[in-house]
């Protein structure tokens, strides 16, 4: 299951306390998320995938839970076909790109109407499709086995404590600032 819905296209918020919201947007879907980072395996390959759907592939904790779980490969199956004959599929794949170098895995893309890729761990896309164009894209993976990374450990640890630090150090710069005028 998708565990990161789409807002209005794929659930409508508050709609299940306000059902007259529907009738707003009577095309929103009223999916469910799921809540589990359950594996792919192929035992006889060794492989363990963790799955990603459409543009869970730009948010890090999913693919980082897969990681922590086990995962040696990570595949994103995604619509773009919304985008149209635009840049976005391009910006698309460009953000799924550090979710392959957070986790140290390949990230296999896989989508309707392209930029299907082979992500390689350090971010290197080593092969895709052209949009628009029906083709099967082919490649070798390796399957990533061993320690998680330091993101995959911690996650966004670093991040918020820099957040923190100057969040406090703002304040006490501008209440500083303050006190001398």
């Amino acid at each position: 299951h998708k565990n990161k819905l789409l807002l209005f296209g794929e659930y409508l918020p508050f709609s299940k306390y306000f059902p007259a919201i529907k009738k707003i947007s009577p095309a929103s879907g009223d999916f469910t998320p799921g809540d589990e980072y359950d594996l792919f395996e192929i035992p006889e390959k060794g492989a363990r995938i963790g799955p990603i759907i459409c543009y869970e592939d730009i948010l890090p904790p999913f693919s980082r839970k897969f990681a922590e779980n086990g995962a040696n490969l990570i595949i994103n199956i995604t619509n773009d076909a919304w985008f149209g004959r635009t840049i976005a599929p391009y910006q698309h794949l460009f953000v799924s790109i550090p979710r392959s170098i957070e986790t140290r895995k390949y990230l296999l893309r896989s989508t309707n109407t392209g930029i299907s890729a082979i992500i390689d761990p350090v971010g290197r896309v080593v092969a895709e499709t052209p949009t628009f164009e029906r083709m099967n894209l082919e490649g070798e993976v390796g399957l990533m086995n061993g320690a998680n990374t330091l993101y995959t450990r911690i996650g966004d640890v670093f991040p918020a404590a820099c957040l923190i630090f100057w969040a406090v150090f703002g304040a006490i710069y501008l209440l500083k600032g303050k006190r001398a005028a």
